[in-house]
């Protein structure tokens, strides 16, 4: 019986060491975890180098070479003279034309002077530079835009010989007539727009104002007792020699060079007036096809 029980014990210590099956080991708890789309970043690539063709040159402020206005020493000499008003140094005839400065500081505000030779630019391409300094340089870009469809192309200065100089200037927007060569300025007040500077750049491209033809009296009549006196000579006649340009087509009643019929009054009535009434005075606001046309003939 003893050895019963005692088999009975060996037993039942062999079952509890060997023979019970282990538990499963209990995984720690862990905090759900909640799946998330991920967006690859984009790999950043530099962009493509400018060909050097197309970078622009820099800007830069240049020099401009305006001629010297001169002052008649022999009136027998056989040169175009006219009335100017002085701005600064620069001397002005017509409104806006520039002969040229004056560099002595005692000469008086309103002179007579000698008027440039005239010349035609050699090319149908120009030069041309906007100073830095330029109050809106996007108004000169709109007026060159207006002789796109013209024979004469405006390219950026790159050191070219001559060229038309766009920078800040006071009083009215002025130009020279024609090329003077260099460096050639077109003077710019803030309160010139795209319309007035066209108006100047067809001065530098060789035009005068319709008004100031030596033919004009055949087309409209100036009326000088409607004219205010101190700019009575605005409406002076250029010999035919400046007709280089202007004189390729008849009087143009529409051209951007001819003033409003009200220019310089001293009160409501007209300064001029058409002769053939079913042609008013009616200054385009942009080229005229008598504009272009002339352009096209000088710059072939």
């Amino acid at each position: 019986m003893r050895k019963l029980i005692v088999a009975v014990a060996i037993a039942a210590l062999i079952y509890f060491f060997f023979g019970r099956k282990p538990k499963e080991p209990v995984a720690p708890a862990v905090a759900p975890v909640h799946k998330i789309n991920v967006t690859k970043a984009p790999t950043a690539t530099a962009p493509p180098p400018t060909p050097p063709s197309t970078v622009p040159p820099p800007q830069k402020i240049i020099s401009v070479t305006p001629p010297r206005a001169v002052q008649p020493s022999d009136p027998k000499k056989k040169h175009l003279t006219l009335p100017y008003v002085l701005e600064g140094d620069l001397a002005i005839v017509q409104g806006d034309v520039l002969i040229g400065t004056i560099a002595n500081k005692d000469a008086p505000e309103h002179g007579v002077a000698e008027v440039p030779e005239f010349k035609l630019w050699p090319s149908s391409t120009i030069a041309y530079h906007i100073q830095p300094t330029l109050t809106n340089p996007d108004r000169v870009r709109a007026a060159l835009d207006m002789f796109q469809g013209t024979n004469v192309q405006f390219v950026p200065y790159t050191n070219q010989e001559n060229a038309l100089v766009f920078e800040e200037g006071s009083g009215v927007c002025k130009s020279y007539v024609g090329m003077m060569g260099g460096l050639q300025p077109v003077y710019l007040p803030a309160e010139c727009g795209p319309h007035e500077i066209a108006h100047e750049v067809m001065h530098a491209l060789g035009f005068i104002h319709e008004q100031n033809r030596y033919d004009r009296d055949e087309y409209i009549q100036v009326n000088f007792d409607n004219i205010e006196d101190n700019y009575k000579f605005n409406f002076d006649k250029l010999p035919q020699d400046f007709m280089k340009v202007s004189g390729l087509s008849s009087f143009d009643y529409e051209s951007i060079m001819i003033y409003p019929n009200m220019m310089f009054a001293k009160g409501s009535r007209p300064t001029m007036q058409s002769v053939d009434r079913s042609k008013p005075i009616q200054p385009s606001f942009g080229l005229s096809k008598s504009d272009i046309d002339r352009i096209n003939q000088a710059y072939k």
